[in-house]
């Protein structure tokens, strides 16, 4: 009650991937391969209770497996963890979208309700069994509470305005 929304300003995904030379190649795969490993896999964080620690902790709970989560200081140093074979997979928050188009990652499934344009062919967590599984985050702009709706009206128009 103390703010008052003013306009939207990103709606950010996470991204499932894993190494290519990783012994599953498919979600269904992975998580089979998971079930029949408990314990023994682990995933990389940007820290305890960011968006992509919170993701794979919802992927661990809907999808009944068991891995260890390692949390990092950002999301640079677990991608590096990844990419090096310390880590078996990351609920990436788009930086490795390089790696996946060079080949070097695959990418498995998106957090979001809907397939991504980016990458069309990468089906959604949700399409792959987990219900409603959406681990996208939005962003916006606020104001106090009381702001004049004129003002409002034109900070929504001035961030809006193409």
């Amino acid at each position: 009650k103390d703010l008052i929304p003013v306009a939207a300003g990103a709606r950010l995904q996470l991204f499932l991937v894993v190494r290519s030379d990783a012994p599953y190649k498919t979600y269904a795969e992975f998580i089979a391969y998971a079930k029949r490993n408990p314990g023994k896999m682990s995933y990389g964080s940007p820290g305890n209770g960011t968006s992509p620690h919170i993701a794979g902790e919802m992927l661990k709970s809907q999808a009944g497996i068991f891995t260890l989560h390692i949390p990092y200081r950002g999301s640079a140093a677990a991608l590096q963890d990844l990419l090096g074979g310390n880590l078996d997979y990351l609920m990436d928050p788009g930086i490795a979208f390089s790696h996946v188009r060079s080949g070097r990652l695959r990418l498995l499934a998106v957090t979001s309700p809907q397939r991504l344009s980016m990458f069309p062919d990468a089906p959604t967590l949700n399409e792959l069994g987990l219900k409603n599984f959406d681990a996208g985050t939005s962003h916006g702009f606020w104001a106090p509470a009381g702001t004049p709706a004129a003002i409002v009206e034109r900070m929504n128009r001035e961030i809006n305005r193409r």
